[in-house]
């Protein structure tokens, strides 16, 4: 039998005659509103998909970049790297794939408008670690590969919209230095 109470604060569980009591609180922990735009200039294109995960991605693919780093000299390391930082887009569903036009990369808009376009979305649920993380496919920076990774803690109350301006100081570069 186990029996939850509607505070979330306390805990019984009964087996086999066995009680166990623990009034340990849930941590608290909000949803979130995020307004987000891209601030960069000099991008292949101002296309910018990407996702939000439950689990932090740079962990697995310096993990994976690392055990093919003998292997990063080589004539397609853009590539390698690329394919290396896809991995976890692959296994999310066309719901779970959004993108951001990043205005300020392209020719002719007027500078005015680049403050203001703004796309703002909310995230519903943390992920096992409280946190969620934003993360950007990679894009072409200069004839590079790079991408965008922004941890969101969602522990406590939300006080303040969260504002992300994707710039050149927040970017991943992707290849090994």
């Amino acid at each position: 039998m186990q029996v939850t109470s509607s505070s979330s604060t306390a805990y019984s569980r009964e087996e086999n005659g066995y009680q166990e009591e623990m009034d340990a609180p849930a941590p608290r922990w909000s949803p979130r509103i995020i307004y987000m735009r891209a601030g960069v200039t000099h991008l292949a294109s101002p296309l910018m998909p990407f996702a939000v995960f439950k689990d932090n991605p740079l962990l697995s693919f310096h993990a994976a970049r690392e055990a093919r780093r003998p292997f990063a000299r080589v004539e397609n390391a853009a590539e390698v790297v690329t394919s290396l930082w896809h991995q976890p887009f692959t296994a999310l569903t066309e719901e779970q794939r959004y993108f951001l036009v990043a205005w300020s990369a392209m020719p002719r808009i007027s500078p005015r408008i680049v403050p203001l376009a703004e796309l703002a979305f909310g995230i519903a649920t943390p992920g096992p670690y409280y946190k969620r993380w934003i993360t950007t496919c990679a894009v072409c920076y200069q004839e590079e590969p790079v991408a965008w990774c922004i941890e969101i803690d969602m522990l406590g109350e939300q006080e303040d919209i969260i504002e992300i301006v994707l710039t050149e100081e927040n970017m991943q570069r992707l290849l090994p230095s």
